[in-house]
């Protein structure tokens, strides 16, 4: 075999987790999982979790690659590569794909292109396996030779259709597009993308050694790394573009004032991210989780002109929604989250109670061989020796009160994108910006 390094990650011991040291939590088990990681000659990842509990498999092939590697004046071209992706490749026809994997009793079969990543998934049958694996290894090493311009043309219509609908039927639908542009420099639609550019982007990213392969379920290990290496190992690994950096972007010129046919006003605060370690990801998750108890108890207080506070946001941007009671202005709603920022003070309790809930949400997350098989593909820094889990506790431990002010202190010492949504009878329910309705 052609593999180059074979690291066994371990098992981790089935004793108890003790997540504080005092009395204020009681401690956490830490699942007992044999993880092993592989890589091939050619950079493409492997991770195997073997569980025979279950007839079948959940496989996940992942991308590091996603909207922020869009280029300037383009979005949308990553997503219009993971719809292309079932469209056939040189040896496997338009449709073959997808009927295929149902032929053989494949479920769940779906792709997700995300900020920074997209993942290919389907959960098979441990007969259909070996297929399956052929089928991901036909669009990795062999989707530009199957490529036409007329499904190429199909699926950027539908992109256009989905686009049109998210932003135009969709209540605060255009709230969406107005963050991106301010936060990541998106401009433009799926119709500037050309076919070429397919080609590009799938020549450039879609490399082995810009892959992860992820096997949870029932399978013989040894059988599947030779399955792997079969298919996968003759892919041409490539160098790589320099990632884009979406914080380059940040458009902070002025508040984003958008007026909506919609009974009730919001407002939103927005930051981009870019959280470049475990510790950064560890701090960035249990300060979320304090922040969400912070507003809990400020909506408890019943004072404030809000109906609904939320946190959200993903691997690269935060943001803050007030949603206000009746007769609430946007730019009251503006100001409770702007004062909110500036009081958020994470206490020792604060970090206690985050810290409990992340890892109990982080081990929920481990349940089904699905959930299993996409957490171990998003999870970054898998190769610390002594396992996934184990990585994941440890940097959730090594966190503190302090350490969480920190990155928060960061966050909020630049200006957010503000974006205030105002009730207008007659506008379109999805909203239209101010500016571009008096420049009309």
């Amino acid at each position: 075999m052609k593999i180059r390094h074979l690291l066994l990650l371990g098992a981790l011991a089935a004793a108890p987790i003790c997540l504080e040291r005092d009395a204020r939590a009681a401690p956490l088990e830490a699942p007992v999982l044999y993880i092993e990681k592989v890589y091939l000659e050619n950079g493409l990842r492997v991770l195997l979790e073997t569980d025979r509990s279950t007839p079948n498999v959940a496989v996940r092939v992942r991308y590091d690659v996603g909207y922020q590697s869009d280029p300037p004046g383009k979005p949308e071209l990553a997503h219009l590569v993971e719809h292309l992706m079932f469209r056939g490749s040189q040896h496997v026809k338009d449709g073959e794909h997808l009927e295929r994997l149902t032929r053989l009793g494949a479920t769940a079969v779906n792709a997700r292109t995300r900020r920074t990543a997209t993942t290919y998934e389907e959960t098979v049958p441990a007969r259909a396996l070996e297929t399956a694996l052929w089928l991901e290894s036909e669009r990795m090493g062999f989707l530009p030779a199957g490529l036409t311009e007329a499904n190429f043309l199909v699926e950027r219509q539908i992109l256009e259709n989905e686009e049109a609908q998210q932003t135009s039927l969709r209540p605060f639908g255009a709230l969406g597009t107005e963050i991106d542009r301010a936060l990541h420099g998106t401009r433009g639609s799926a119709r500037q993308i050309q076919f070429e550019d397919v080609s590009a982007f799938v020549r450039d990213w879609h490399r082995p050694n810009n892959a992860t392969i992820t096997l949870v379920g029932n399978f013989d290990r040894e059988e599947a790394k030779s399955w792997i290496e079969k298919y996968f190992g003759a892919i041409v690994p490539g160098t790589l573009p320099e990632p884009l950096h979406h914080h380059d972007y940040w458009d902070t010129r002025g508040p984003i004032r958008l007026e909506a046919g919609v009974p009730i006003a919001r407002a939103f605060l927005a930051w981009p991210l870019n959280s470049d370690s475990p510790e950064d990801e560890a701090d960035e998750y249990l300060t979320r989780s304090a922040l969400r108890a912070f507003f809990s108890k400020q909506l408890r207080d019943g004072r404030a002109p809000v109906s609904y506070l939320n946190v959200v946001g993903g691997a690269s941007e935060l943001f803050l929604i007030a949603t206000g009671t009746e007769g609430a202005t946007a730019d009251e709603l503006a100001q409770f989250l702007q004062g909110a920022v500036k009081r958020f003070q994470v206490t020792s309790e604060d970090f206690h109670a985050a810290r409990r809930s992340t890892l109990t949400g982080f081990l929920s997350s481990l349940e089904t061989i699905e959930e299993r098989s996409d957490s171990y593909s998003a999870w970054r820094y898998n190769g610390h020796a002594s396992g996934i889990v184990q990585a994941t506790f440890d940097s959730i431990n090594a966190s503190s009160a302090a350490r969480m002010n920190t990155w928060f202190d960061f966050v909020r010492q630049r200006p957010p994108v503000i974006v205030y949504v105002t009730p207008k009878a007659g506008a379109p329910i999805a909203g239209r910006r101010v500016d571009a309705v008096a420049a009309q």
